[in-house]
C-alpha cells in the first residue's frame, strides 16, 4: 500500500507533462479508461478460461475446435481492452445497458447514459476526478 501512496496521481502526473497531456486532462471521462470495454463501450467481463498462444495446444486438447477458438477470442479481446486501460484499480461492481457501477479502493463511480457520475454529480473532465486516482504503471 505504501508504494501506491507514493506514486503521483494521474493528475498531478499530466500537469508535470505540460501542454500535450493538458488536451487528456480536458477531455471527458470515459468507462473504457477504468474498466475493459469492447469497441462499443459495452464492459467485457474478465473470461473464466484465458489463453494465449503458449496454451492454445492445451485448450484445443481440453476443449473442441470451435469451443477452443471462441476461449482465445476472448481471451484476446479482453486482454487487448484491459490493455488500453488508463486508470488503476477499478472494478465492475454491477452492469445493465448504459448503467454500471465501478469501484476501486477508495471510490465508486456511476456510469449511466455516456457520463461518469461521482457522487451524483457528472464529471465531464479527466482534470475533475479525485485526486487520489493514479494511472497504471507505464501509461504516462
Amino acid at each position: 500500500m505504501e508504494a501506491h501512496k507514493s506514486r503521483k496521481t494521474a493528475v498531478e502526473r499530466l500537469k508535470e507533462l505540460g501542454d500535450s497531456y493538458g488536451i487528456l486532462l480536458g477531455k471527458k471521462p470515459e468507462l473504457w479508461m477504468f474498466v475493459p470495454c469492447d469497441e462499443e463501450g459495452n464492459v467485457l467481463e474478465k473470461p473464466k478460461l484465458m489463453c494465449d498462444e503458449s496454451g492454445k495446444e492445451f485448450i484445443e486438447k481440453a476443449l473442441n475446435k470451435k469451443d477452443a477458438q471462441t476461449v482465445r477470442d476472448r481471451s484476446i479481446q479482453y486482454q487487448q481492452a484491459l490493455s488500453r486501460v488508463i486508470f488503476e484499480g477499478f472494478e465492475v461492481v454491477y452492469v445493465d445497458g448504459n448503467y454500471a457501477i465501478i469501484k476501486s479502493e477508495e471510490f465508486r463511480f456511476i456510469w449511466k447514459n455516456g457520463s461518469i457520475h461521482y457522487y451524483q454529480e457528472p464529471i465531464t473532465r479527466i482534470e475533475d476526478l479525485p485526486d487520489t486516482i493514479v494511472f497504471k504503471e507505464g501509461v504516462v
